[in-house]
């Protein structure tokens, strides 16, 4: 016979420290809900895991799903915002501005489907529509983090 550690306690207590030790603050979040931690304790680990995703990762449409999922309030997202927007160091990291996702997707479902090589998409009706001319945007990681901020207070309104 298996045990799982939904019937130890224990164990899922020691599976929340190992998390929060390996600084996975989305899997902490969710145990601490599983062992009716305090709610303060519970969003803690909720907004730890969106700065997680806003500034280390760069995931922003992670970032995106976890708001809808953990029901952020706009009043709590702008004072996450805010306090991120505060940190000096997100000035001075520049990025590679990305295309949205579907795009890559698209871009490289036409190279295979119609068998293009990837130098000569750009003579094609796709490469000629979505395809950048000239120097690639470099963006600071607070610059796109106040975008993407700007879309999801759309979103939450």
């Amino acid at each position: 016979m298996t045990t799982t550690s939904a019937n130890h306690p224990e164990n899922e207590r020691a599976e929340y420290e190992r998390e929060l030790e390996r600084s996975n603050f989305v899997r902490a979040a969710h145990l601490a809900k599983q062992l009716g931690l305090a709610e303060k304790t519970i969003k803690e680990h909720q907004l730890a895991a969106l700065t997680q995703f806003l500034i280390e990762y760069q995931n922003f449409e992670g970032a995106e799903k976890l708001i809808a999922e953990y029901k952020l309030t706009a009043q709590e997202f702008d004072i996450l915002i805010k306090e991120l927007l505060k940190r000096p160091e997100l000035k001075s990291r520049k990025l590679f501005g990305l295309e949205p996702s579907w795009l890559a997707r698209t871009i490289t479902a036409t190279l295979l489907v119609f068998r293009i090589e990837p130098g000569k998409l750009r003579n094609t009706w796709v490469g000629r529509k979505f395809m950048r001319t000239g120097k690639p945007t470099h963006l600071s990681l607070d610059t796109q983090i106040k975008r993407f901020a700007k879309q999801q207070f759309e979103t939450l309104k």
